[in-house]
């Protein structure tokens, strides 16, 4: 009698609650069925390629779909020297010719792990330059950081060096941000892409660190860099005066660029080299084209609003229409598209990450909330029927 009492109650109850109490409660299940089944949905890494299923983010799709779409940029800034294949010699060589042109900075990454014969002209050009950026890496050792660098870095003095590390753990993760520094013990030391910046464009640096940011969001669609191969520089194959126009006033980056143990997976490529990356995180500091992305309180205020908006007029068209069914999933499929295709153009023309992974998900997952509900309600109508046929 009592169980009869509270299921009488109960669906009192039920028939009292309105159209938007009704897509509130489906709503709050949605919510609670999105963090239950896929926590970090916000990666849709189910729907990811392959190759990038351990890692895969929204902001994924954003850049693939705004790298195809963007007109490609030749960059009036950064120029890469391939060393590809150079001894040391020949990578002594191409440092000493891009210095003689006046670039703004060279940025140098390649390790020289091993003593050579020719290593004094190599430390000699490295010392002489002073607007060259000179790569460090950064390692892990029982929890504590250090640095390290080729072989000669202890016993020489360089003013200008960058950790060349990229954000990831593992070969498989896709790079997709840079730290602007670093701390190792009690000292700060800057990446390979801030380092640049400071001494190319120290108010575009200075930009950067007013930012306060831990990781930037590089900007990779569009981009395109000029690359000379070293050898042709050493050879004359290309007239000094067109070599001039190309390199002087600009950054220089010199490295390898076919060197596949240095490719890693990037929203739009699955093997860029790590001097491109480089690159393009670069580009972000000087063009100042930061990606600005919307806080992840907000993107699941948004998707609450939205998918509670959705679920109510799916409610009013269950009454009204009689054929709901394949017209309200071509409105849920409708609308998840249109969310997708809006942060798509909005990342392409403005640069700013709307996350829209959570809405995608509320509104996935939103009409098998309302089977749950609408389900249990009718249960229990089914249940006290029984009851009072009894």
């Amino acid at each position: 009698m009592r169980l009869r009492s509270i299921l009488n109650r109960l669906c009192g109850w039920v028939k009292r609650l309105s159209l938007p109490l009704n897509a509130l409660v489906i709503t709050a299940i949605a919510f609670g069925l999105s963090h239950w089944i896929a926590y970090d949905l916000t990666s849709i890494s189910a729907f990811a390629p392959m190759e990038k299923t351990m890692d895969f983010d929204l902001t994924d799709v954003y850049s693939t779909v705004a790298d195809q779409r963007a007109k490609r940029t030749l960059s009036d800034d950064i120029v890469i020297v391939s060393i590809d294949g150079c001894s040391r010699e020949g990578i002594t060589e191409a440092i000493d010719y891009v210095g003689y042109l006046n670039p703004l900075a060279i940025g140098l990454d390649v390790f020289f792990n091993y003593p050579a014969a020719t290593d004094a002209e190599l430390i000699s050009s490295l010392t002489q330059c002073s607007n060259l950026v000179f790569p460090v890496g950064l390692q892990m050792i029982d929890g504590h950081a250090s640095i390290f660098g080729s072989y000669f870095y202890d016993d020489i003095s360089i003013e200008h060096k960058g950790v060349v590390n990229l954000s990831a753990n593992s070969v498989r993760n896709v790079i997709r941000d840079f730290e602007p520094e670093y701390i190792v013990g009690n000292d700060t030391i800057r990446s390979f892409s801030a380092e640049l910046a400071k001494v190319a464009a120290p108010e575009k640096f200075e930009a950067l660190m007013a930012r306060g940011r831990s990781k930037e969001t590089i900007n990779y669609p569009s981009w395109e860099f000029e690359i000379i191969p070293a050898e042709a520089l050493s050879n004359g194959d290309i007239p000094l005066e067109e070599v001039r126009q190309s390199i002087e006033g600009k950054v220089v980056l010199i490295g390898n660029i076919f060197d596949q143990s240095d490719f890693h997976l990037t929203p739009i490529d699955e093997g860029m080299a790590g001097l491109l990356i480089h690159a393009r995180a670069l580009q972000t500091i000087l063009d100042s084209c930061y990606i600005e992305e919307t806080s992840e309180a907000i993107s699941w205020v948004m998707a609450i609003a939205l998918s509670f908006i959705f679920i109510l007029l799916v409610l009013v068209i269950k009454k009204r229409c009689a054929f709901e069914g394949c017209f309200v999933r071509f409105l849920q499929l409708a609308l998840m598209y249109a969310f997708l295709v809006l942060g798509c153009n909005v990342f392409a023309h403005r640069g700013d990450y709307l996350n829209f992974a959570p809405t995608l998900l509320m509104l996935g997952l939103g009409m098998l909330a309302m089977d749950i509900w609408l389900g249990l309600l009718k249960a229990v109508k089914i249940h006290i029927h029984k009851n009072r046929k009894r």
